[in-house]
């Protein structure tokens, strides 16, 4: 752990160290908050980032849902035939826009 006094915080730079932390649920509460601004703290409170126990846990299983193996697994025969056609749509526009253009087929 790295203290910063000029921010009054201290931070956790290593996975292994923040894996470990990420367990000690007692002691780093992130409900509290996860960031060095009060301000971005308050507005994200609730969030699965900065929440804790079961709120934690629910969010987080409805999240990591389409991301698990075989979820993505299932996708494999689309995903193809979808870059095609969304590059198909760029080269006839001879334009590309990442968050019209990309995400939303996502």
């Amino acid at each position: 752990m790295v203290r910063l006094p000029r921010y009054n915080a201290s931070a956790l730079s290593r996975f292994d160290t923040v894996k470990v932390a990420s367990r000690m649920t007692d002691a780093f509460i992130s409900g509290k908050g996860v960031f060095l601004n009060d301000e971005f703290n308050a507005a994200l409170q609730g969030v699965t980032l900065c929440s804790d126990g079961h709120q934690h846990e629910v969010q987080r299983k409805i999240i990591i849902a389409p991301l698990v193996p075989k979820a993505l697994a299932a996708l494999k025969a689309t995903v193809p035939a979808e870059a095609d056609a969304a590059v198909g749509r760029s080269v006839a526009k001879r334009e590309f826009a990442a968050v019209t253009g990309l995400a939303p087929p996502l």
